[in-house]
């Protein structure tokens, strides 16, 4: 199982059956391979009446288009000892960067 408290869909649909069958939250782990706690954790969302979908993990705004991705690929095609100064010199030449 993933170490963060995120599960699949089809493991959270599993984890509310189970439950909602009788099983206690200790039976659910040992079934799962997880942690009580873990167990415990999707319980009180269940309970809350929360939704326990997947939060979205936003990454960091890209700094380069997928065109510039693209040439750089190329670029580390050609030549794969090409160094990162190098390919940001030829970035700004052919992208007026």
């Amino acid at each position: 199982m993933k170490k963060n408290k995120d599960f699949s869909d089809n493991i959270k649909a599993l984890i509310i059956k189970l439950l909602k069958e009788g099983k206690s939250q200790k039976e659910v782990a040992n079934i799962l391979g997880v942690s009580k706690q873990r167990i415990n954790y999707h319980a009180k969302a269940i309970r809350s009446g929360n939704k326990m979908t997947s939060k979205d993990h936003s990454r960091r705004k890209r700094k380069i288009t997928d065109e510039m991705e693209n040439f750089i690929m190329s670029k580390v095609n050609e030549n794969r000892f090409s160094s990162g100064p190098e390919l940001s010199i030829l970035v700004g030449k052919e992208f007026d960067v």
